[in-house]
């Protein structure tokens, strides 16, 4: 099977509406929801075991992005 292939998997981390996280993997399209962390692990060793029946022996990296927004002074015709 070529997709086990890959030794890692790589879930990137989003806040979804309402406290929801979501979770995606962007190369075999695995998608889950959680409120916490330790919930989205629970998600996603299932999610993985059930799109590989088993077979993936790699790691799973959980990558969480928190977006700092900085405020600067808008000063025309300056860039």
């Amino acid at each position: 099977m070529e997709s086990l292939k890959f030794d890692e998997l790589i879930f990137v981390v989003l806040d979804h509406e309402d406290g929801v996280k979501a979770a995606f993997e962007g190369n075999h399209g695995l998608v889950v929801f959680g409120e916490t962390v330790d919930e989205l692990i629970d998600k996603i060793s299932g999610e993985v075991d059930n799109h590989f029946k088993g077979e993936f022996t790699g790691g799973i990296r959980i990558r969480e992005f928190k977006d700092t927004i900085v405020k600067i002074p808008f000063v025309s015709g300056k860039l």
